[in-house]
């Protein structure tokens, strides 16, 4: 027996394009015998969690909670104290911010 675990999620323009992609996967997973747990599998989110990200309609943005988390870090006190993040695109003001990194690595 092989086990998987793998987040897959499936965006479609339209409530049809959905429907359409969700049966040709499902399909596809019968022909080769995957299974899937039905108490995990989540259907037809507004939303989604997926490696640090939030899914939404109107695009990706940053999980509130990862931004948190970076925001409550607080100022480098030196370089050792300093966490580079892949988050830093959603991050407002981020120059503004870093100032004092840019500092400490300059002196």
């Amino acid at each position: 027996m092989f086990s998987l675990f793998l987040t897959t999620c499936i965006a479609a323009e339209t409530d049809e394009q959905h429907e359409h992609t969700l049966r040709k996967v499902f399909r596809r997973a019968r022909e080769k015998n995957v299974r899937f747990n039905r108490n995990k599998i989540q259907l037809r989110m507004q939303q989604c969690k997926y490696i640090g990200h939030l899914l939404t309609s109107e695009g990706i943005r940053a999980d509130p909670n990862k931004v948190k988390a970076i925001s409550d870090i607080g100022s480098p006190t030196d370089a050792q104290d300093c966490i580079v993040s892949y988050l830093s695109q959603f991050v407002l003001h981020l120059a503004d911010l870093t100032a004092p990194l840019r500092q400490l690595m300059h002196s």
